[in-house]
């Protein structure tokens, strides 16, 4: 196939390509002549996701590719192809000769995703990259699907927990939608799209139903992992911050209890002694009063003043 071939380019010769798992899985593909590369890829890809084969088939730059799609240092790919045809007289040219095991592999066993996130330390399982503990990413999770620079936005719930500016708590939890529960699960054999919303019981004569149960499982693990999240949220933080609060309010409340009680008493001796002074200058004047008669009636009894 020349470098100039398009998705509606037609195959020139019929072919059986056979593609294994390398244990208990394998299908044939029947390619005629006349089918456009479009349909060839799409043949290929019914047919191993029937099988349950970690393959998939694409077609780009005048070629066609296959790809494992198996992940993880602890996933060992064995998956082959092999063709009826030899070399430049096969449809596909995914083969060199005719009746051969060809490794689809690179490499004996998967590997897992590497990075970093936001520039702290992560672990790759598969494709899925986890910040570190410790970190302020902590428990965060990327799926790789290709290698390159992602950007997230953290949607994370920024609570004020108290009276003062700064005083916020932080809330981040998984999405928990039908498509994002189970897409950890390990262990599945037929399946092709790995989450919950993509559960079909009906698939592999039972292996689908088995794989369904893999992944529910898993899905019900995400959601009690986020439940216990939850919890832990609303016992250590809210309800010991609300508890800090009511303390803080029962200070505040009986220090303005307290200031009240000495302002009040603050008054009531002003008034005491208001009350002390009127009383005094009373007496004072009756006093001066009582001296001024005394004086005039001494005077008048001696002769010095004119009489009365």
């Amino acid at each position: 196939m020349s470098a100039a071939a398009t998705s509606d380019t037609e195959l020139a010769a019929d072919e059986t390509l056979t593609f294994s798992d390398g244990q208990s899985k394998q299908t044939a593909v029947q390619l005629r002549a006349g089918f456009t590369v479009a349909q060839a890829v799409q043949a290929m890809n019914d047919a191993l996701t029937a099988a349950g084969i970690g393959v998939s088939a694409s077609f780009s730059s005048g070629a066609f590719h296959l790809t494992n799609t198996d992940y993880g240092s602890g996933t060992t790919v064995t998956n082959t192809v092999r063709s009826d045809l030899s070399g430049a007289s096969n449809s596909t040219q995914l083969v060199a000769n005719a009746g051969t095991d060809y490794n689809i592999a690179a490499e004996g066993n998967g590997r897992d995703v590497a990075g970093t996130i936001n520039g702290e330390a992560a672990t790759g399982r598969g494709q899925v990259l986890t910040a570190d503990p410790g970190t302020t990413l902590d428990g965060m999770k990327l799926r790789a699907t290709a290698s390159g620079t992602v950007t997230v936005t953290n949607s994370t719930m920024n609570m004020q927990v108290g009276g003062f500016a700064g005083q916020v708590m932080h809330l981040s939890i998984e999405d928990l939608r039908s498509d994002r529960l189970g897409t950890e699960t390990e262990g599945t054999t037929f399946q092709s799209s790995i989450n919950v919303g993509s559960i079909d019981v009906a698939q592999g004569d039972g292996a689908g139903a088995q794989d369904a149960i893999r992944i529910a499982d898993e899905a019900i693990s995400q959601t009690t992992k986020v439940r216990s999240t939850l919890g832990a949220f609303l016992k250590d933080v809210l309800q010991a911050t609300l508890r800090t609060n009511q303390v803080a309010s029962q200070n505040i409340l009986q220090a303005t209890s307290q200031i009240r009680d000495a302002d009040l008493a603050s008054e009531q001796l002003g008034l005491v002694r208001d009350g002390l002074l009127r009383e005094t200058s009373t007496a004072v004047k009756a006093m001066a009063d009582e001296v001024l008669q005394a004086t005039v009636q001494l005077v008048r009894r001696t002769g010095w003043g004119p009489a009365a």
